[in-house]
């Protein structure tokens, strides 16, 4: 059942009022007292207010003001009982001030339950319009979260949360791009775990893959600003050094290999010490070349790498 909040000061025309409306099958609130009108409103969120103008302390006038001033009431709608303010001046005063219609006194009760029916329609039709625009939003809201989580989880490796070979290798045709157009450096890593097929061989699947997330983890922990670390494949990693020079790369991938070195994976009982070879390259060498061969360049040095006993960083001969 719809809701009405009658106000007015004069016992009779409240009275009135309100039989009227109980009449059209309205459930109506009432108060003399204009002052506790406002929080009548916020407590129960009537359909529709009907408050007189005159009224002393606070007038009809400043009551709109009130509701519309507050968030919890700001939408219910006003209809203006005016007596002797019938001129237009102040019937445009009530509207500016948040009325949404106004019927005069002595009240004619077929213009006003006209009135009301056609302001409860339109409010009804005004809330609705709102709660569909909410939901949409809602929607919109969580298919943009999905879009994202979508996108995340298509870029994203599982095993080590790390970006996958397909977001690497866009980043780095990307980077390679760059950097041959503007005449930046870019340094690329191949990082190997030395000896892995051994790991999963002895202690099986499951302790490998606790040692890819170990390592992955190590090797974010090192990131700078613009870095970009990715699986490879298997337990290889690549990290592209965007506007780093080879000499800084190298010394940046010693860093990351006594990082690893120095933090064994430790589970229990059981503790294994993690190594990795390293193969630098650098775009000043590949010049008329395409990224590919930055990634070819470092993939050779990471097998001088091994082949020089593991556990070390090898730059490649044209970017040293």
């Amino acid at each position: 059942m719809q809701q009405i909040l009658v106000v007015d000061d004069e016992l009779e025309h409240l009275n009135a009022l309100c039989e009227l409306l109980q009449g059209g099958g309205y459930q109506v609130l009432r108060t003399s007292r204009p002052e506790r009108a406002l929080a009548i409103a916020e407590s129960q969120r009537p359909d529709l207010v009907i408050t007189d103008w005159d009224m002393p302390g606070v007038s009809g006038i400043e009551l709109i003001r009130q509701l519309k001033a507050h968030e919890a009431t700001r939408d219910i709608p006003v209809i203006m009982c005016t007596g002797s303010m019938t001129s237009a001046a102040h019937l445009e005063t009530a509207l500016e001030a948040g009325a949404v219609d106004y019927v005069r006194k002595p009240v004619e009760p077929i213009e006003l339950r006209a009135r009301t029916r056609s302001m409860l329609q339109l409010a009804a039709s005004v809330r609705q319009l709102k709660a569909n625009e909410q939901e949409l939003a809602r929607q919109n809201e969580l298919l943009n979260q999905q879009k994202q989580e979508l996108h995340l989880a298509a870029i994203t490796d599982r095993l080590t949360g790390l970006h996958n070979r397909a977001y690497l290798m866009d980043q780095l045709s990307r980077e390679f791009s760059n950097a041959q157009r503007y005449g930046r450096p870019l340094s690329c890593l191949l990082l190997d775990i030395d000896h892995f097929k051994s790991v999963n061989d002895r202690h099986g699947h499951l302790v490998g893959d606790a040692v890819l997330r170990h390592t992955a983890q190590l090797l974010n922990g090192e990131l700078r600003r613009g870095d970009v670390l990715a699986r490879y494949g298997g337990e290889e990693f690549v990290l592209l050094l965007p506007g780093t020079l080879a000499a800084s790369a190298q010394a940046l991938a010693e860093g990351l290999r006594a990082s690893v070195a120095q933090a064994p994976w430790v589970q229990g009982e059981l503790s294994l010490q993690i190594t990795l070879s390293i193969g630098v390259a650098y775009n000043g060498s590949c010049q008329g070349a395409d990224e590919m061969a930055l990634l070819k360049q470092a993939d050779e040095a990471l097998y001088a790498a091994k082949r020089q006993g593991r556990n070390r960083v090898v730059v490649h001969a044209a970017s040293g």
